[in-house]
């Protein structure tokens, strides 16, 4: 499942600046889908499940088909719109996992260096990448501006300094 995303919209058409949107509608009409799937394929996940039961914890099942309906159905939501939908690595670094939601358009909501770099190793475009970590270390920014990602969340206007410095140096 998508446990966390954000989607950015484009403000103006003439000028690139994004800004962060309220995803409360879309999440209630994806999750209101999701339920609905689940409720129509409880027995065979339930038998799936049991099939698991001798295995060794921790153990993680990922019904790749119920993401795949997940990202549809996110992307039926947001269809006519100008949104750029980013799932966050926080939520899960899962190589497949990731491919799948790279596979189907959606970008990278990075908090942290390593996350940019597993979101590049991954095949995630730069320019759908986005960094919006606390506390970036210098060497995190400065990878991460030599990958020419699409943008960092800063968290202060000491942070914007500091980017701006390291990006100048470039």
């Amino acid at each position: 499942h998508l446990y966390h995303c954000s989607a950015f919209k484009k403000t103006d058409p003439i000028n690139p600046s994004y800004r962060q949107v309220n995803m409360v509608k879309l999440w209630r009409q994806a999750i209101s889908y999701i339920q609905h799937v689940e409720s129509l394929d409880d027995m065979n996940l339930q038998d799936r499940l049991a099939a698991f039961q001798s295995v060794k914890t921790p153990f993680f099942f990922y019904d790749m088909a119920l993401l795949q309906q997940s990202l549809d159905e996110v992307i039926r939501c947001i269809a006519g719109t100008n949104f750029n939908v980013h799932y966050a690595l926080k939520a899960n670094v899962n190589k497949p996992i990731l491919e799948l939601i790279r596979a189907n358009g959606f970008g990278a909501d990075c908090v942290s260096g390593n996350e940019v770099k597993r979101a590049l190793e991954t095949g995630f475009d730069p320019g759908d990448v986005v960094f919006a970590g606390v506390g970036k270390t210098d060497e995190e920014i400065a990878y991460a501006l030599d990958q020419q990602i699409f943008a960092f969340n800063c968290e202060s206007v000491q942070e914007l300094e500091v980017i701006n410095e390291l990006a100048g140096a470039k």
